[in-house]
Order: structure tokens, then sequence, then C-alpha cells
């Protein structure tokens, strides 16, 4: 058996990340669904007493909400636009052959809102990216083993544990590592978007 070139590989890798950014996507927009009709349920099958208990709940929660979202402009009142661009911490590389390995730590400024039954505030700040991409012939992998801090010590942390683990390994093994992983990501999202959707079409909704 002809043994698969590293370029076959690396191409085959590309793929594999397509075919996951696709299951993770409908994965998301399966779970949308389900939850607003899994809301829409349960608003509609309240009793007065838990209606009465909501709408203390949703009086109490607001001004937590407000307390939050005032505390968060407190924090980023003063920044201007070109603070809040994206900005890279860390960056080091490490050649193995034909591959180099990117470690990545990562600021970025993102958009979020703290949502509840009784509102939501917009409470965007800073993000921390840890990541490893690889790249071959100038062709790079998306960002994998990523995780995302609220604080830069906590990703500065994983980081160095990142590097620490992975920057010996060559190209065709952080592949295969990575393609396991991708693999287990890919069947078990499948089989909780086919739960959902099944769920889903036994109450009566399209997906």
């Amino acid at each position: 058996m002809k043994k698969e070139s590293e370029e076959d590989i690396f191409l085959g890798f590309l793929i594999k990340e397509k075919e996951n950014a696709y299951i993770n996507k409908t994965y998301a927009q399966t779970a949308i669904r389900y939850m607003g009709k899994y809301f829409e349920e349960r608003v509609k099958n309240k009793t007065v007493f838990q209606k009465i208990f909501q709408y203390i709940r949703d009086f109490f929660m607001g001004f937590y909400l407000n307390f939050v979202f005032h505390k968060n402009k407190q924090k980023i009142k003063n920044l201007t636009d070109e603070d809040k661009k994206d900005k890279i911490l860390i960056h080091k590389q490490f050649k193995h052959g034909n591959f180099k390995i990117h470690f990545y730590l990562i600021r970025r400024f993102q958009i979020k809102t703290l949502a509840d039954d009784s509102g939501c505030v917009d409470i965007s700040n800073f993000e921390f990216d840890a990541s490893i991409r690889i790249e071959y012939s100038e062709i790079i992998t998306q960002h994998h083993l990523k995780k995302t801090f609220d604080n830069e010590e906590d990703a500065t942390n994983y980081f160095n544990q990142l590097l620490l683990d992975n920057k010996k390994k060559n190209g065709i093994l952080l592949i295969s590592e990575l393609s396991n992983k991708m693999d287990e990501e890919f069947y078990n999202l499948k089989k909780r978007t086919e739960l959902l959707e099944n769920k889903l079409l036994n109450e009566g909704i399209k997906c």
C-alpha cells in the first residue's frame, strides 16, 4: 500500500476542518430552534403561582443585570476603536521538516450580551484565546485546542502548557492527534443534532 504523502495528509485534514465547521453550525442552529420551542412551551404551561414567582424574580434580576452592565461599562469606557482591535500578545513557531507549528495568544474585544428572561445587557469586553495552528506550504489550518478566557493570566498559563505539551511534536503527529479529537467531536455533535431534530419533529417542528 502506498504511503500517504505529507501533502495528502494535510489536505485531508483541511477537508476534515470544513466538515467539523459544518456540523458545529448545524448543531448550533438546531439547538437554537429546540431552545426556542422549549421556552415557548414552558411559558405556555406556567401556573398562576409560577407566573407570580417569575415576575418577582425578573424584577430583582433586572437590578442585577443593570449592575453588571454598569460595572462592565466602567471598565471599557475609555477604550478607543484602536484599543479594541485584535492583538497578538504572543506568537511562537517551531519548524519540523515541511511543517510549521504556530502557537498563539490573542486578545480580542468580544461583543457579548448577558441574557435572561427579564432582559439582556451588553457586557462586551476583552477575551483571550490560546491555540495552535499548523502550516504547510504557506497554507495554515484553523485554530485548534483553542480555549477562551476572561483574563490574561489564565490564558497565558494555558498557552504555556500548550507550548510545553506540543512544541516538539511534528506536523504529522499533531494532525493525527487533532484528527482523532475532531472525529470524536463530529460523532458526538452528529448524534446530539439527530436527537434534537427527532425531538423537534415529534413536536411538529420542521427541521
